[in-house]
């Protein structure tokens, strides 16, 4: 029996491997253009059969619905968890008067101080940093490193001062408790929250609550504005320069000039913006603060039932409209063929996840489309968790919908979390956007998905992505993954004019950033000239200029 079952297992680990190795079977001839034409036109019948009634209007009534009043309540079973309001209660004290007294000492300002005040001393450290950094790349020997280890160290030890009196001169953008650690806080969270046992989830509850009070900033009243993300952002940098070593690391880098020039813009709307926003912050925390007080009180239970039963009442609500939608949609491309199937599920996956961030090269979407076509032939990523929400309202057996792989990808609970009905950009698979701009962008996301499922790419056998930019605080969530490494980074298309380029290289007229070595084990340096980043490598004895693919955009990573 053993013998045989083994037999059994090993076979379709092979299966697997090979199905995935070879990649999908789903192949096209034909016009590029004429084929995207006709998903165009089955697009538009899909959007108004499906989108019908104002569909995307109820989507957002519901949802405004389930945000209530705008106070989290943390839950534990059909009650508020009172436990997790107690034990972070008296933050909401001390993040009033911490707001309060930055509003204080603003007003005692004559006026904001001006950029070059605050950003000159980091950017002439960062110079010589990056500098230091450039010549310990050109490979010198031990004694001289050694040497240039010292100045770097002497250096960060520097710009570690500078950034203290940085942060003093800014004081009104620090977060309440800064800094605060938004991976530690992070990784707690997930590491309880799937966990179906008591202490795990009171202990979920615990965090999150205390992440919703220290992830929070103040607002623009006349356009929303948030400045949450600088001042999260605020956080890691203090935290990151605390323990930098030797030489700059590029993401310390890339967050102090990210943030100089949030700064520089924020600076400019000068002093009494400012103080609205911070008077502003403090009016909502009080109110948090006394709803909060309120609502765990003992005689007020009832009141607390109420707000869950609303709640719940509200929840059930938008997921019911949500995925009988999606069950909608994905009942209506099960019956289309399926070229037009995989269209719809890879070019709804580059429109939401990555928008249009890579420019017109397009690069990132590639890579994207290529990752979803080796979910489809991995049997985890192309599968429906049988206890999802969708699997509940498509009203289908397991035999009906095991095999449609492609939607399988696109809904698999988890993978993308624009498919959470708590997500607003969830409208946007049964309610596409169909604006001039967003009809621009699915055109050209079509014809990167034709072309994706044409040409497979055995070589890149990615199933994960990161974006750190798009953190709260620029945190890097791939260390709390585990079984991935990072695949190497990779430079863009060659730039065309490489004259004047390598007449500034090889006159020393550059600043060094960082290097990396591709898949292929070619060594490239990451410059900057003038404004510009480039990708450059030696080629026949000759430098040769690529575009930069910034990795903190996105990042990739395969199976250990």
């Amino acid at each position: 029996m053993y013998p045989r079952l083994f037999k059994t297992l090993i076979l379709t680990m092979l299966t697997i491997n090979i199905a995935w190795a070879q990649g999908p079977s789903l192949s096209w001839s034909g016009n590029l253009y004429k084929k995207s034409y006709e998903y165009k036109r089955l697009h538009k019948k899909f959007s108004k059969q499906v989108c019908s009634g104002g569909a995307d209007q109820k989507y957002y009534k519901y949802l405004r619905s389930y945000r209530g009043s705008g106070f989290y309540l943390p839950l534990f079973g059909n009650d508020i968890d009172r436990a997790a309001i107690k034990s972070n209660l008296s933050h909401f004290k001390k993040k009033v008067s911490f707001i309060e007294k930055t509003e204080k000492k603003l007003k005692k300002l004559e006026k904001l101080p001006s950029f070059e005040e605050v950003a000159a001393p980091l950017r002439e450290s960062l110079r010589k940093l990056l500098n230091y950094k450039k010549i310990y790349s050109q490979e010198l020997g031990k004694k001289e490193l050694d040497k240039l280890k010292k100045k770097s160290n002497e250096e960060l030890a520097s710009l570690k001062k500078h950034l203290d009196i940085f942060f003093e001169k800014v004081f009104f953008l620090k977060s309440y408790n800064f800094p605060n650690d938004h991976l530690k806080n992070r990784r707690e969270f997930e590491l309880s929250k799937f966990k179906e046992d008591t202490k795990s989830k009171k202990k979920a509850n615990r965090v999150f609550f205390f992440r919703k009070i220290v992830e929070d900033g103040t607002y623009n009243k006349k356009n929303g504005g948030s400045d949450l993300y600088l001042r999260s952002t605020l956080d890691t940098l203090y935290l990151t320069v605390k323990k930098e070593r030797n030489f700059i690391s590029e993401n310390l880098r890339y967050d102090l000039e990210w943030t100089l020039r949030y700064v520089e813009k924020v600076l400019s709307r000068g002093k009494e913006e400012q103080l609205d926003r911070l008077s502003d912050w403090a009016e909502r925390t009080q109110r948090n603060y006394d709803f909060y007080k309120d609502i765990v009180k003992v005689n007020n239970k009832d009141k607390a039932k109420k707000l869950v039963k609303d709640k719940n009442e509200a929840t059930i609500k938008l997921k019911e409209y949500v995925y009988t939608k999606q069950a909608e949609a994905y009942k209506w491309w099960m019956k289309q063929p399926e070229l037009m199937r995989a269209v719809y599920v890879l070019e709804t996956i580059l429109f939401n996840e990555v928008g249009r961030v890579d420019g017109p090269d397009a690069l990132e979407r590639a890579d994207v489309a290529q990752i979803v076509l080796n979910r489809v032939e991995h049997p985890f990523y192309s599968s429906l968790d049988p206890n999802q929400e969708l699997v509940k309202h498509l009203g289908l057996s397991e035999e009906k919908y095991k095999d449609n792989k492609w939607l399988n990808t696109l809904f698999r609970v988890g993978e993308f979390s624009f498919t959470y009905h708590y997500i607003s950009s969830v409208v946007k698979i049964f309610c596409p956007d169909m604006s001039y701009v967003g009809r621009s962008l699915r055109d050209k996301n079509v014809k990167i998905s034709l072309k994706a499922i044409k040409n497979y790419r055995k070589d890149f056998d990615v199933l994960r992505y990161f974006s750190r930019v798009s953190m709260l605080g620029k945190i890097d969530m791939s260390t709390v993954w585990h079984g991935y490494k990072h695949f190497p980074e990779r430079p863009g298309y060659e730039v065309g004019t490489q004259r004047n380029l390598v007449r500034l290289y090889l006159g020393d007229k550059y600043q060094y950033l960082y290097s990396f070595t591709d898949p292929k084990g070619n060594p490239f340096e990451v410059i900057k000239i003038g404004d510009e980043t480039y990708s450059v490598t030696w080629v026949k004895g000759r430098p040769k200029f690529f575009k930069y693919r910034d990795p903190h955009l996105f990042k990739y990573f395969i199976k250990k």
